[in-house]
């Protein structure tokens, strides 16, 4: 029982950092920038969703009995408070990547010509395309 409670918080807390979208595309550099201008509140709102729909799948997928469904809260709650600060310290350190990266990629665009600055653009945009193919076949795969 101990072992089917750990897999199930690793299972659990696992996928709470899936995709947002209900759509399962993963979020392209538009979708990355609305969400570093979220609100602690609004994160915070999207992950209690989020575990609330993993706890019906699990529910339902693994037949819990209430026990197991009280007992697996309470697992979730003790762990809440530390996975919290942990969620905040990669979203702060996700934006300021970012904001890094954003401030590079207008570095870089100073040195090039307005040439090859077209041609990185368009390799950038090939990119996320493959990728964007990859994580569709790979979502269809599974």
């Amino acid at each position: 029982m101990k072992y089917l409670t750990v897999v199930l918080g690793v299972v659990f807390l696992a996928s709470c950092g899936h995709k947002d979208r209900k759509d399962g595309h993963h979020h392209g550099p538009e979708m990355h920038e609305e969400r570093m201008d979220i609100s602690v509140q609004e994160r915070d709102s999207i992950h209690e969703e989020r575990k609330k729909r993993m706890m019906d799948r699990l529910t339902e997928k693994l037949d819990l009995t209430e026990d197991q469904i009280r007992k697996i809260k309470e697992l979730d709650a003790s762990y809440s408070p530390q996975l919290k600060v942990l969620r905040t310290e990669m979203f702060e350190s996700r934006k300021k990547h970012h904001q890094l990266m954003e401030e590079k990629k207008i570095k870089m665009k100073e040195i090039l010509t307005p040439e090859q600055v077209q041609k990185l653009e368009s390799m950038r945009k090939r990119r996320d395309h493959r990728k964007e193919d990859r994580d569709h076949k790979e979502k269809h795969d599974s």
